[in-house]
């Protein structure tokens, strides 16, 4: 297959041989990227969730802590006439062009004759991203860029590096083939419905749960609860992004409280009264209450939560 023409069969052709719900061991990634730059001589589109994007990857590394790097544009090895440095400077004035996270899992999606790969990572603080990156450096910035990424600059033995570092477990990342007609708005789109569509199906696992006949401990009730308040946590950082809502904390500590109190600005009071309704009652089986525990509240926290995701899916989808 042409690495150009043909890139569409050959991300279908990866895709065929992938499990339909990912991959997540590292020798499995590892394999994924070396087979995708191989047959497609690096010439992918890389868009993100904010509708940015790439062209291309040159290389990539995979720590065995799992720190994926993926470089667009490494200029140390190239011979450049000043004046070719001088405008390429203009647009691109770093050394080495590139974006990083700790992976979690690829996803395919896949079509009767193509197919798309989306990924996420795990979540990382300020602090860690700063302690990653800045120790040996001759100059470091940090910048708060959005909710699910945040810019490093760093000049290290006299190479400046620029390098966007995904920090979320928001799948924010999807890899295109070339020659289609997916645009960068249409992958903002997937990504955030795909973010939706894992939500759902993580409710209705908490939701086949709670049918179990035989689940009867309250405490184990409050289990099935508690992982849809995090789901719901997660939703809300989703639309967060989604709306470009302004937050004032890291992924990692921005709690249920903090969501509503941002995501609940502009909202009707029917909507807020929702989101009261949703923190009041999934609270009583996260915290020692004393309140009695019920499957049939247990339920109605599920299907509330379920009920704002699918709303939120909706207006993504319109």
């Amino acid at each position: 297959m042409h690495y150009l023409n043909d890139s569409a069969a050959i991300f279908k052709s990866i895709s065929d041989k992938m499990p339909q719900h990912g991959i997540t061991d590292k020798a499995d990634i590892r394999a994924f990227f070396d087979e995708l730059l191989e047959l497609t001589k690096g010439l992918v589109i890389v868009d993100f969730l904010d509708t940015a994007n790439w062209d291309m990857i040159e290389k990539y590394e995979l720590s065995d802590e799992g720190l994926l790097d993926l470089t667009w544009h490494d200029y140390r090895e190239k011979e450049e006439r000043p004046e070719e440095k001088e405008v390429r400077e203009s647009v691109f004035p770093g050394d080495r062009h590139a974006l990083a996270l700790y992976i979690d899992s690829i996803k395919p999606i896949t079509s009767a004759n193509a197919a798309i790969f989306l990924i996420n990572s795990y979540s990382k603080t300020e602090k860690e991203i700063k302690s990653l990156y800045s120790t040996d450096a001759d100059e470091f910035h940090y910048k708060d860029g959005s909710f699910f990424e945040k810019r490093v600059l760093r000049r290290k033995s006299g190479v400046l590096e620029l390098i966007d570092f995904h920090c979320t477990p928001i799948y924010s990342l999807a890899l295109i083939p070339k020659k289609t007609r997916i645009r960068s708005y249409d992958s903002r789109f997937i990504l955030y419905k795909f973010n939706c569509e894992q939500s759902l199906a993580r409710l209705e696992k908490v939701k086949s749960g709670l049918h179990d006949p035989d689940l009867r401990d309250r405490d184990e009730i409050s289990a099935r609860v508690v992982t849809a308040r995090r789901v719901f946590e997660f939703v809300l950082k989703v639309e967060c992004c989604y709306a470009e809502l302004e937050v004032t904390k890291g992924y990692s500590g921005m709690l249920l409280g903090d969501l509503i109190t941002v995501v609940k600005r502009g909202k009707d009071e029917k909507a807020r009264a929702e989101l009261g309704r949703i923190a009041e009652l999934a609270n009583n089986f996260a915290h020692d209450t004393g309140r009695p525990i019920s499957k049939e509240v247990a339920f109605e926290v599920v299907d509330l939560i379920a009920t704002y995701v699918r709303k939120l899916h909706a207006t993504i989808t319109k």
